[in-house]
């Protein structure tokens, strides 16, 4: 299911396979009753899944937590009177997960941020927390949270919609791949797993959750050195950040510090083109960089001023490099030179 997808809303009324209302049971909630609530709950239940959906869109933008997707759906109505028949529910509100909504998150440390998240937006009812059960368990799948509309929000946007529960699940990349496998392979638990496969199972749940573990490792790996470039780049003079080897982070840091007051707001994609096209320049260093970049801002200063808009420090990298180095230019344009009007600017060597 993509982002923008919410499945179940349009068919949750219509089945084309006929449906047993008396199957479930004379003592507890009937299929005739479940029909009957589900159809005249229906535009509100519809109406809170968009409501749940744009409430943690939200709310994640908001705490700065970047997610994989964000998936939510509406139960139809052959699934829920399944899920009675198997349950055997008394209330057609002791079924807590009609809405649902699922958040995939890049890594484990994020599903204590992006639980935070959930907490200051909804009221929530119940915990389930399975991303800390035994990793070499079946079980290894994600963190549930039962949910309601706060309680303080009130008119007729909420009014149909705040008593209504709905359930929240939040995962990993990798927990979410393995629940994928799992539901494939048709085993709702370990009881079910042959014993000829039950090690292969085993330790492929353990590969998942290791490979969840070293993904978060280098995430902070990555996150660390971003520090340290920046730290080192504080004094653009300094021996130590000028030795050091270009890349993704010493280019973001330099960028950054170089041109403090330009905008930052760049494509990582971008971020990777520049490196990879200095690098071909044989530009290797934040030292050999900066001497050429130092060189052609006059140039690029003018050219922009010509251009009526301003570089953001990508482009500022790229164009004062592209007028004080012939390398670099004639790599980034191999069709052929594009007109450089302000080179008489450049600082000579």
């Amino acid at each position: 299911m993509t982002r923008s997808q919410t499945r179940g809303s349009k068919s949750a009324v219509a089945s084309s396979e006929p449906v047993n209302a008396d199957a479930i049971g004379p003592d507890l909630l009937t299929g005739d009753q479940v029909i009957e609530t589900y159809n005249a709950r229906l535009p509100a239940l519809r109406s809170l899944v968009e409501e749940v959906r744009f409430t943690i869109d939200d709310a994640l933008a908001t705490a700065g937590i970047s997610v994989s997707s964000l998936e939510s759906r509406l139960k139809e109505l052959k699934s829920t009177l399944k899920k009675v028949e198997d349950k055997s529910y008394a209330d057609f509100d002791q079924i807590t997960d009609i809405v649902g909504a699922r958040i995939i998150c890049m890594f484990r440390s994020d599903l204590d941020a992006a639980k935070s998240a959930m907490e200051s937006c909804f009221d929530i009812i119940e915990y389930d927390d399975k991303s800390i059960s035994d990793p070499a368990s079946f079980g290894y799948m994600s963190l549930h949270l039962l949910a309601k509309i706060k309680s303080e929000y009130e008119g007729p946007r909420y009014g149909k919609i705040k008593n209504q529960i709905f359930e929240i699940q939040i995962r990993t990349i990798c927990m979410h791949a393995w629940s994928s496998i799992q539901h494939s392979l048709e085993y709702k638990g370990f009881w079910d797993v042959p014993i000829s496969l039950k090690k292969d199972i085993n330790a492929l749940s353990a590969l998942f959750y290791l490979a969840d573990t070293q993904f978060a490792a280098v995430f902070a790996a990555k996150t660390a050195e971003f520090a340290k470039a920046v730290e080192n780049s504080s004094g653009l003079e300094g021996v130590a950040f000028n030795a050091q080897e270009l890349d993704f982070e010493t280019l973001t840091a330099y960028a950054e510090s170089k041109f403090p007051s330009r905008s930052a707001n760049t494509k990582k994609a971008d971020v990777s083109k520049l490196v990879n096209e200095i690098k071909m320049a044989n530009i290797n260093t934040i030292g050999e960089l900066d001497r050429q970049v130092s060189r052609g801002i006059p140039a690029m200063e003018a050219d922009e001023n010509k251009r009526g808009s301003s570089y953001n420090i990508v482009g500022a990298v790229r164009v004062s490099l592209s007028y004080a180095s012939k390398t670099y230019h004639d790599i980034t344009y191999p069709s052929g030179p594009i007109s450089r009007p302000f080179m008489d600017m450049v600082i000579p060597e």
